[in-house]
């Protein structure tokens, strides 16, 4: 993942780069005129199998150091995308009415603006959400996020959720649009992880050894299961 980067951004290996847009700049190509031809222009990413309209994006790319693609953290959700060597291809419309389709159809913000539904898949970055739940633990905490926010955000036993998370860029998206949306998730984004980082806590990976697990339920009735969720909970936010 690239934290680093604008959401709108992807990071294309230099090697790529040169591939992709030497034939754009005359003869021999360095760095600056290199970067000169890229700006401007989107790339679009596919990671197969593109089972869903997300998993084709269009990006403004930026050379980064490394054989490494680099896509926003924010963006892996939508392209089902992890860390454990997934592949994708990167294209480069060469017309100006595919530059047009990229940006208007197949970035971000362009699947936004159809379909709004997919502001709740660009809230589950997981040190984003940990962090942001912290935060709202402490004193001022939720003031703070709803600022970052720009509209509040339901913290249900005095806790966020990726739920109300979600709800909220809903709420900010219909009110306010796809860049304000967009903005406001990339801040919570940063200081999400900022929390997460500065904390210093890790994950167990013996889950239950750090607190008293409640008794699980001894039938396969949903709602049993449903209430030792929510004792589970319970026991690890205390």
């Amino acid at each position: 993942p690239g934290p680093d980067m604008r959401i709108d951004q992807v990071g294309i290996p230099d090697a790529m780069a040169r591939d992709l847009f030497g034939p754009r700049v005359a003869r021999s190509v360095g760095p600056a005129a290199l970067d000169e031809a890229m700006t401007g222009n989107w790339v679009v990413v596919n990671r197969a199998p593109t089972l869903a309209p997300t998993a084709m994006l269009a990006f403004r790319p930026v050379r980064v150091a490394g054989p490494a693609i680099r896509i926003h953290p924010l963006a892996c959700a939508l392209m089902n995308a992890d860390f454990d060597g997934d592949q994708v291809a990167v294209v480069l419309p060469i017309t100006e009415a595919g530059q047009g389709d990229a940006r208007e159809r197949l970035s971000i913000a362009g699947h936004l603006r159809r379909d709004p539904s997919v502001v709740r898949w660009l809230c589950v970055a997981h040190e984003m959400v940990w962090g942001l739940a912290e935060l709202s633990r402490r004193p001022g905490g939720l003031a703070e996020i709803a600022e970052l926010a720009g509209i509040d955000v339901q913290a249900p036993d005095g806790i966020i959720t990726r739920e109300t998370l979600q709800d909220a860029m809903a709420r900010r998206l219909a009110r306010d649009g796809v860049d304000a949306a967009l903005d406001a998730i990339q801040r919570l984004l940063h200081r999400g992880f900022d929390v997460a980082k500065g904390s210093g806590a890790s994950i167990c990976p013996f889950p239950g050894e750090g607190f008293d697990r409640p008794v699980e339920p001894d039938t396969d009735e949903p709602a049993a299961w449903s209430a030792y969720g929510d004792a589970i909970v319970d026991a690890v936010t205390a």
